[in-house]
């Protein structure tokens, strides 16, 4: 069983703000860049993937978690790519149904029932910061042989 991870920054498809790219106003994605420093911190392989700065389409983005075979895809969301997420998340499990999809960020800390009632390929939300609890999450995985069912939902 892997125990790599995958961390996404996922696209976002509607580009509000493109016309700022070339004065520079978008920033990497710190709470993935911490979670994945976390992670490696503790022995954990991860892989980081910054969808948006890499101008990734939802298809594109599958095929580059996909090819890190990971057993968790994390998911760093605001509300504008929550509905992208989960076609991503859908997609990804479409082709590998064990991986555990962990969402978190703004938008599921906002609305948490809802978001992992109507988003259907989430395994598990995050609420509030989510470095402490990726590296638990990792951890207990690991523990459990890789059956996520053992976590709970």
């Amino acid at each position: 069983m892997s125990d790599r991870i995958v961390l996404l920054f996922p696209p976002d498809s509607a580009k509000p703000y493109r016309e700022f790219e070339a004065i520079g106003s978008l920033l990497p994605p710190m709470g993935v860049a911490s979670m994945a420093a976390c992670l490696r911190q503790q022995g954990f392989p991860v892989s980081l993937i910054d969808g948006m700065a890499e101008g990734l389409g939802v298809d594109e983005a599958v095929e580059r978690i996909l090819a890190a075979d990971p057993a968790v895809l994390g998911v760093s969301m605001v509300s504008a790519v929550v509905f992208l997420s989960d076609e991503i998340a859908r997609k990804v499990k479409e082709r590998k149904p064990s991986v555990l999809v962990v969402v978190g960020g703004a938008h599921v800390s906002a609305v948490p029932e809802e978001t992992m009632t109507r988003m259907r390929h989430f395994d598990i939300g995050v609420i509030g910061e989510g470095e402490e609890t990726i590296v638990e999450l990792a951890r207990a995985l690991k523990a459990s042989g890789g059956r996520p069912s053992d976590l709970g939902r």
